[in-house]
């Protein structure tokens, strides 16, 4: 396997990586799950290559607290409401909307 990278992953867009590292250092004594979140919550939506996550607009991205950790959850959210499930949140329990 020499000479072959191994899971190198380049961030983009590039304007992104000052901001991650930033927040990354401010936000690493609060643990690995708290950047977790504030990483899926502001840089997923810009660094989605197929953007996929466009379905919904960024603020609502930006403000969710429930845990989303792939675009997917946000087309499910979609049909679900289409079917009549008309607030997720309240329709399932809060350790669903965890895992």
């Amino acid at each position: 396997m020499e000479g072959h990278p191994v899971n190198k992953r380049i961030i983009k867009p590039t304007w992104t990586n000052i901001a991650r590292l930033t927040l990354k250092l401010l936000l690493y004594p609060l643990g690995n799950s708290t950047w977790s979140r504030v990483e899926a919550n502001i840089f997923q939506y810009s660094m989605d290559e197929l953007r996929n996550s466009s379905i919904v607009p960024y603020h609502k991205v930006l403000f969710d607290n429930r845990g989303q950790r792939h675009w997917a959850s946000w087309w499910a959210e979609i049909y679900l409401m289409s079917k009549g499930f008309d607030q997720i949140d309240k329709n399932f329990p809060a350790s669903y909307m965890s895992t």
